[in-house]
Formats: C-alpha cells, sequence, structure tokens
C-alpha cells in the first residue's frame, strides 16, 4: 500500500501545523483484511465520507478530516503510526500468501 497524504505548512497562533489538503491510496475499512482492523496501529478512510482519514495506535485515535490543520507534534505521530500501520499490513498480505496449492491441469 502507498498512500500519500497532500499536507500543508501552516502557522496558527504562533504555532507550527499542517493542514490536510488530501490523501490518497488509502484503503476504506471495507477494503482491508479483517485480522488488520482487530489490531494496532491501522489506519484507513470510509466507504462514504472519503475525506476522513482514521489514525489509530493502541495510545491515539485520530479522525482528520480534509482542511483541518493539526499540530506538528500530532503530525509526526501521524507519520510514526502510519508507517507501522502499513508494515503491519504488508506483513499481513504477505502472511495470506504462505501455504500450499493444488493445481490441475
Amino acid at each position: 500500500m502507498i498512500a500519500k497524504l497532500h499536507m500543508q505548512k501552516v502557522v496558527i497562533n504562533g504555532e507550527r501545523h499542517r493542514k490536510l489538503l488530501g490523501f490518497s491510496g488509502v484503503k476504506t475499512w471495507a477494503d482491508v483484511p479483517k485480522g488488520y482492523l482487530n489490531g494496532f496501529p491501522h489506519f484507513y478512510t470510509y466507504l462514504v465520507l472519503q475525506d476522513l482519514l482514521t489514525v489509530v495506535s493502541p495510545t491515539k485515535h485520530m479522525d482528520i478530516a480534509i482542511g483541518e490543520a493539526i499540530t506538528e507534534d500530532d503530525y509526526q505521530e501521524l507519520l510514526r503510526i502510519m508507517k507501522g500501520s502499513g508494515k503491519r499490513l504488508t506483513k499481513i498480505y504477505l502472511d495470506a500468501w504462505k501455504g500450499d496449492e493444488i493445481v490441475e491441469i
């Protein structure tokens, strides 16, 4: 999975923030393996609300809508969680590939 975030650096009340302008490559909750959502970390979007990004770790739950600004600290945490989530999802897909098969021709 290659997820891309389009962010804009902004200053709000004298503090550094990142504004979410858009994202791509994020799977909907219905398109990921069930085991992925049962563990942490994970991220997804919704079938209907495709302008909302949900990122979840054992200690943090972030729902970020397009147009919303988050602090620089939250942005760094978001990246950390999303990178870990991507590695975890890749492992789930690779583990599903393992096993024997019988091919009749």
